[in-house]
């Protein structure tokens, strides 16, 4: 699926080249140009969702994460307890 209108992720595909051999294709790819415009951050979840409805397709939604890279973090084996989360929007 190509990107309409908006590219939303790094990487997403925005042009699809058809061609007889990969010189034909490699010189159509040469000629393709994509201009692209820097969209604001949305870190909220509620305006993210709002956002989403307004521009329908696929969207990615980043939130912040804050930690101390000094903090050991110990693996999973030996955390007690289980860790439960129920997300709803």
């Amino acid at each position: 699926v190509l990107a309409h209108d908006r590219v939303r992720v790094p990487g997403e595909p925005v042009v699809a080249i058809a061609a007889e051999t990969p010189a034909a294709a490699a010189a159509a790819a040469d000629l393709v140009r994509v201009d692209y415009e820097p969209l604001p951050g949305i870190y909220d979840p509620l305006a993210a969702l709002a956002a989403a409805r307004r521009a329908p397709g696929p969207a990615l939604l980043v939130l912040p994460i804050a930690f101390d890279p000094a903090e050991r973090i110990p693996p999973y084996s030996e955390r007690p307890g289980e860790i439960r989360a129920r997300f709803h929007l």
